[in-house]
């Protein structure tokens, strides 16, 4: 759950970005019922970051000592491996798969999205 940003928190340095993260991850599985990264191997943990969220970004890859996880500023990750076709059928994108809820999951997908998630994805905090 909170391991994902964890990988780069330790190397970029922690803040309050990394704690809010958490805490959003927290309220989302307690609201959603559901975990929201379920792996313990750090290359799928990002490929389902990825999957969830869209791509990591740039400027996350850049600062990053894990550098064995990238190629060309991008995950290194193959789509097509078992690995892969668990991660696709497991984890969508959280915009997409929002359609599919009541309204009140909706709101709170959006809320989640908007509030929590895009400022530490996108690096408004």
């Amino acid at each position: 759950m909170c391991n994902s940003i964890r990988l780069f928190c330790e190397e970029l340095g922690w803040n309050q970005a990394c704690d809010v993260w958490s805490i959003g991850c927290i309220i989302f599985e307690f609201y959603m019922g559901i975990t929201m990264f379920q792996t313990h191997d750090n290359r799928e943990h990002l490929a389902m970051m990825e999957r969830i969220l869209g791509p990591i970004p740039s400027r996350m890859i850049k600062r990053s000592r894990k550098q064995k996880y990238f190629y060309h500023n991008r995950l290194d990750w193959d789509e097509h491996s078992s690995a892969g076709k668990y991660v696709r059928e497991n984890c969508k994108p959280l915009m997409v798969s929002r359609c599919k809820q009541s309204s009140k999951k909706v709101q709170f997908v959006d809320l989640f999205w908007r509030k929590l998630l895009c400022c530490v994805w996108c690096g408004c905090l």
